[in-house]
């Protein structure tokens, strides 16, 4: 799963030709991540939710949310 969530954080630090295409796709992947985080088991289980955050940071998430704002 580790691979999954490292191409969805690569997804966020890489930049399209086109402005709006670019802020687009950011959002959608931001969505995704939260989705990941909070749905299903996320709803319920405070460990899994510290369990995927932990992971997404793992996979770099935080070197690349300063440069999204």
């Amino acid at each position: 799963m580790s691979y999954a969530l490292q191409s969805i954080v690569r997804e966020l630090s890489l930049s399209r030709p086109s402005e709006s295409l670019d802020v687009e796709v950011k959002t959608t992947t931001m969505g995704l991540i939260n989705a990941v985080i909070c749905t299903g088991p996320g709803r319920t289980d405070l460990q899994y939710r510290l369990h995927m955050r932990y992971e997404f940071i793992l996979c770099g998430i935080e070197e690349v949310l300063p440069r999204l704002r």
